[in-house]
């Protein structure tokens, strides 16, 4: 599985964009040569769906404990009723 051609090129721009790779092309019939750089943070990367730390991937504490079964939202309740 790989990429569309548009997406290579989406993608390869933006890593150009944020200093993260450097390319070069010699002659047409050459491959081009690619150097990794040490690039700056994308400052929209949170704000991808995609993103692992992404808000709608994220929980509250208090949204984890309300999505959890009654009995185990409070375990010391059993306690205090014997």
């Amino acid at each position: 599985m790989g990429f569309s051609p548009s997406t290579f090129q989406s993608a390869k721009k933006r890593l150009i964009e944020l200093g993260w790779i450097k390319t070069k092309k010699t002659s047409y019939d050459l491959p081009v040569f690619v150097t990794v750089k040490i690039g700056r943070d994308d400052e929209n990367y949170e704000k991808s769906s995609w993103a692992k730390g992404h808000k709608s991937n994220k929980q509250t504490l208090e949204e984890a404990i309300e999505s959890l079964p009654a009995d185990l939202r409070d375990p010391f309740l059993e306690l205090e009723s014997a």
